[in-house]
């Protein structure tokens, strides 16, 4: 008589679910890592674009020659050659104007120090600002300022 070797039933059945178990892991795991790439995903994009507009509100501050309003919800940023870059605070978002170029971030809160007015145009110069971007769902604040040479604080008499 042969002597057959092979599997018995009972030990298919435990090998099938003991498989069934580690699949179901490598899953679950799976599904964890992936979620977490796109979370990371996510929160990398959202933070290059706060500091991209962030740094360029600030290059765009450093570079003028004057940033004045008329209202709380807009500014202008006017550069020595007369070119400009507009602001607007629009419902939820900060929009950067510049040409034809738009960028904007999701803020809370602006609050706007004022330094004076200028003559003859009713437009106020900025002094700084306070800005209140959301990023992940709470608040990060930017500060930025700017100083003025005399030329803008002897303005009082006309001159």
């Amino acid at each position: 008589m042969m002597n057959i070797r092979a599997f018995t039933i009972l030990e298919m059945i435990i090998n099938l679910a003991l498989m069934s178990i580690i699949v179901s892991m490598v899953y679950v795991v799976y599904g964890y890592i992936s979620k977490n790439a796109s979370d990371y995903s996510l929160m990398t994009a959202e933070n290059l674009e706060l500091k991209s507009f962030s740094t360029r509100l600030k290059e765009d501050m450093f570079k003028a020659d004057r940033i004045s309003t008329t209202n709380s919800r807009e500014f202008r940023m006017t550069f020595y050659d007369n070119s400009f870059v507009e602001y607007v605070h629009q419902q939820s978002h900060l929009i950067r104007m510049a040409g034809i170029t738009r960028d904007s971030i999701k803020v809370s809160s602006i609050s706007i120090n004022y330094l004076d007015t200028i003559p003859g145009q009713g437009e106020m110069l900025i002094k700084n600002m306070l800005i209140n971007a959301d990023l992940y769902g709470s608040t990060a604040p930017i500060y930025i300022y700017k100083d003025y040479y005399s030329n803008y604080l002897n303005r009082s008499d006309g001159n």
